[in-house]
């Protein structure tokens, strides 16, 4: 797991989602969170951004590992 995947999983885990609900809000893949959220892929700037509107926060404020 790298820094953002445990960033991702930690606010994920304090809003009681599951992986499938961030990915649907996200509107990504649940493999795609999983992936991230495990360190085994590294996300475009686009999914970075999709993942912070479903997270209801700043890009920047999500990055702050």
């Amino acid at each position: 797991m790298n820094a953002f995947g445990a960033r991702v999983r930690e606010l994920r885990l304090k809003r009681n989602w599951s992986q499938e609900q961030l990915g649907h809000r996200a509107q990504i893949t649940l493999s795609q969170v999983a992936r991230i959220e495990h360190g085994k892929t590294n996300p475009t700037i686009c999914t970075v951004r999709v993942l912070a509107v479903a997270l209801e926060m700043p890009v920047g404020e999500l990055m702050t590992f």
